[in-house]
């Protein structure tokens, strides 16, 4: 946290954070913390000690608290607090015997517990799940008046909507719900004993020879980020979320290191990189940004610090990539394709991968599984990192895809053998 004297010009003209929240302490109040989120909602905190304990108090929000008034409720405050005054436990015992609505113990729940265990896409999803789906229906009710009915009826009603994505919804929503029962807010979940209100669909659309090559072509068709981003995703098997937010710090000598904080799995995995991995990442321009698919680079604070974001969008790229995909289709007078999603290229590259010899142990590190076929007793002894292995593989599957590229094809019967 930066320490700075703050200033009204300083406060305006300071940017929100690309994911997060930032804080300036206030030199002139010790204590006094500007707190700036993602979404530029800016609030005055009061960080203070008593009885060996640290806490942190809500004094309110910017600019509706001017900081010449911040200031002054502050200094207010610290004067109670020397005298044995504990600001933010009297209102922990206050809120604890006022009853609270769902509305705000969804704000409470995304600041408190979504915010600080899950990444940003997961944070995302739960704000959509509560905020568009939940409390629009029953944000004003409270919590401990919301029934197992009412859940059931909102589900139902979801559930009879295609393509609305009940059941993400129904796991927030649970997840919400259990945390009240933890945080006391309620002595039981409404949603306890409902199950789940679609079952779940496993998917096996793999890309065939002819499909990849088609698909290929169209990806050369599509401009800077997305050609390189669909490029890379073929040929490390990585998720579109892990190969979106790849940064130029996380490659060196030829290893693409995934950080815990972005693996889904939120375990560092080291990906080699093949021969043309590595020309698409020559080919891609060094702009003033930390990631190598970004459309914001050159974004600056006032310091010079970059801002830029990772690429986003990701539906309307796949539109543009399926209408160059039709043409391709249509100028090579193949027969129309059966619908596919980017997921289904990692799922592409597996079966490749195994199809060419390589044994299910070596490919499950290659796509970083938390479960598999090393399990239990074995993966807590087994430390091995099958680095030379998974750099055998993705190697044998960069010289399979050229050979695809140029319409190549082996046997299916006939099993490649790699050293």
């Amino acid at each position: 946290m930066a320490k700075v004297k703050l200033t009204d010009p300083l406060i305006r003209k300071t940017k929100s954070p690309e994911k997060g929240y930032s804080e300036l302490g206030d030199t002139i109040v010790k204590g006094l913390i500007l707190r700036i989120t993602v979404k530029n909602t800016r609030s005055w905190d009061l960080r203070y000690s008593t009885k060996g304990k640290q806490w942190r108090f809500n004094i309110g929000g910017y600019p509706a608290l001017s900081l010449s008034k911040a200031r002054k409720e502050a200094r207010r405050l610290l004067g109670e607090i020397s005298l044995g005054s504990n600001p933010q436990a009297e209102k922990n015992i206050e809120r604890q015997n006022m009853p609270e609505m769902v509305k705000e113990a969804v704000a409470r729940f995304i600041e408190t517990y979504a915010r600080p265990k899950n990444r940003e896409s997961s944070v995302t999803q739960a704000e959509w799940a509560l905020g568009k789906h939940l409390i629009p229906k029953i944000g004003n009710c409270l919590v401990k008046d919301v029934t197992k009915a009412d859940i059931i009826c909102l589900i139902d009603r979801l559930a009879a909507k295609p393509r609305s994505g009940v059941n993400l919804i129904f796991r927030h929503w649970r997840r919400f719900f259990n945390w009240a029962v933890e945080k006391d807010i309620i002595p039981h979940s409404p949603m306890a004993g409902i199950k789940q209100p679609l079952k779940e669909k496993s998917r096996d659309r793999v890309l065939s020879d002819p499909e990849i090559r088609l698909v290929w072509q169209a990806i050369e068709k599509q401009p800077y980020p997305m050609n390189a981003f669909y490029k890379l995703l073929f040929l490390t098997g990585q998720r579109r979320c892990e190969v979106a937010t790849l940064k130029w710090s996380h490659i060196e000598n030829g290893i693409w290191t995934i950080p815990a904080d972005i693996a889904k799995n939120g375990r560092v995995h080291d990906i080699p990189l093949s021969g043309m991995a590595l020309e698409i990442l020559d080919s891609i321009p060094h702009q003033k940004s930390a990631y190598l698919f970004t459309s914001t680079a050159g974004r600056t604070n006032d310091k010079g610090e970059d801002l830029s974001s990772p690429i986003s969008g990701f539906s309307k790229a796949k539109r543009r990539l399926d209408a160059e995909v039709a043409k391709e289709r249509e100028k090579h007078g193949m027969e129309e394709i059966a619908p596919w999603r980017v997921h289904d290229i990692r799922r592409t590259v597996a079966t490749q991968l195994a199809k060419m010899g390589f044994p299910i142990h070596v490919v499950e590190k290659i796509l970083n599984h938390s479960s598999g076929t090393i399990s239990g007793v074995a993966a807590v002894y087994n430390r091995h990192d099958y680095a030379d292995e998974k750099k055998a593989a993705l190697d044998a599957w960069d010289r399979r895809l050229r050979e695809i590229m140029a319409g190549k094809k082996y046997p299916e019967n006939i099993v490649q053998l790699h050293g």
